[in-house]
């Protein structure tokens, strides 16, 4: 371990991580494994997703076509929550 280094992370998700049944504890653990190399968390959760008109098309057309899409697995997402925080 480094003596006098500090990190401070943002660990940002769309669930509750402190919470241990969510996701069977995976988000719990990372977190609380950072917090063990005394890196200082902060929990952002419970984020929504944006719903947009585009995003809503496109799953009718993958539901049309017999296909699932899910709306958490979009590489737009962390940038679209990104855009709520504004730097201190």
């Amino acid at each position: 371990m480094l003596i006098g280094f500090f990190l401070k992370i943002s660990y940002v998700t769309d669930y509750d991580a402190t919470n241990i049944l969510n996701w069977s504890g995976l988000g719990y653990y990372m977190a609380k494994s950072l917090a063990d190399q005394n890196a200082e968390v902060d929990f952002v959760g419970n984020l929504k997703i944006r719903r947009t008109l585009p995003l809503l098309i496109k799953k009718a057309f993958y539901t049309s076509i017999g296909q699932d899409f899910h709306f958490y697995g979009l590489p737009i997402l962390p940038v679209s929550w990104l855009a709520r925080f504004k730097p201190a």
